[in-house]
């Protein structure tokens, strides 16, 4: 049995999966929950390894799943609600796992080098740090999290698609 290192809490990477991706999982998780998240329900949804193992991840830094893939009450609350239930659920779901941010930064005027530098400080830097702060702007944006207006110009360049009239 191969026996995987675990990071504790501090020490893991904040989410930089796609959050598409991310989408997708909760969707299905929605329509039914595996009592053990493993490689073999992700191979059921024809996930491909790396993107499992970033959900993986993500799942842990949310603290949705246990360190044996256990689903926890906060992922069934999370899957089980909507609408507005479901936002409020979110909320608190990132505050609790990215709590030294909103406690070390002021994200009501925060900027974009502030975070980048909390995510590097954390071991995501470059391009995995570009994914980090995506994934938070747009989880963010879900749960209704007010960000600062030096974060939502720069957070939303890139989306969407380009018309003729610009």
């Amino acid at each position: 049995m191969q026996v995987k290192e675990v990071r504790s809490v501090e020490e893991r990477l904040p989410p930089y999966v796609s959050y598409r991706a991310w989408q997708k999982l909760l969707s299905e998780l929605s329509k039914s929950t595996p009592s053990r998240f493993d490689s073999s329900y992700f191979e059921t949804l024809k996930i491909t390894k790396s993107s499992c193992s970033m959900l993986r991840g993500t799942l842990l830094f949310l603290d949705l799943i246990s360190n044996n893939g256990a689903p926890t009450p906060k992922l069934h609350q999370l899957v089980k609600s909507e609408g507005e239930a479901r936002q409020l659920a979110l909320a608190e779901i990132v505050r609790h796992a990215y709590g030294p941010m909103f406690t070390e930064l002021d994200l009501a005027s925060a900027t974009q080098a502030q975070l980048r530098e909390y995510f590097r400080a954390r071991g995501a830097s470059g391009d995995i740090g570009r994914k980090c702060l995506s994934f938070f702007f747009a989880i963010a944006a879900e749960a209704d999290i007010p960000l600062s207006p030096h974060l939502r110009k720069s957070s939303t360049r890139g989306r969407g698609k380009k018309t003729g009239a610009e």
